[in-house]
C-alpha cells in the first residue's frame, strides 16, 4: 500500500546557512520572528532576526510580497493539492531548559 500522501513530488529539501535562527544565535540576537504564508497555491515561510522585522509584520496590514525570499516555500501542482494535503497545522513551542 502507498502512503497516501506520496502524491506530492519531493522536488528538493529546504536548508539555510542562516544561524541565528535557532539555538544560542537566536538567543543572543533577542530572538525573531517566523512568518507563513499559507494559500492553495503554497505555502512560504520566512524568517526574521529581531532587527530584521518588516514594518508591516507589526500591523494587520500583512504584505509577504515586500518580505524577499522565504526561507522555505512549498508549492502545490499537479498531484499535489495544497487544500487537500495541508489542513490542521499547529505550532509546537518546546521551552526546555538545560536539556531536561
Amino acid at each position: 500500500m502507498v502512503p497516501h500522501l506520496l502524491v506530492c513530488p519531493i522536488t528538493h529539501g529546504q536548508s539555510t546557512a542562516n544561524y541565528q535562527n535557532y539555538g544560542n544565535n537566536f538567543n543572543a540576537n533577542g530572538g525573531g520572528v517566523y512568518a507563513m504564508d499559507w494559500t492553495s497555491d503554497h505555502i512560504s515561510i520566512w524568517f526574521f532576526a529581531r532587527n530584521q522585522i518588516p514594518d508591516n509584520i507589526k500591523t494587520e496590514f500583512l504584505d509577504p510580497s515586500a518580505w524577499g525570499l522565504p526561507t522555505a516555500r512549498f508549492t502545490g501542482g499537479s498531484g499535489c493539492n495544497i487544500d487537500t494535503y495541508f489542513m490542521s497545522n499547529s505550532l509546537v513551542f518546546d521551552t526546555t531548559f538545560c536539556g531536561d
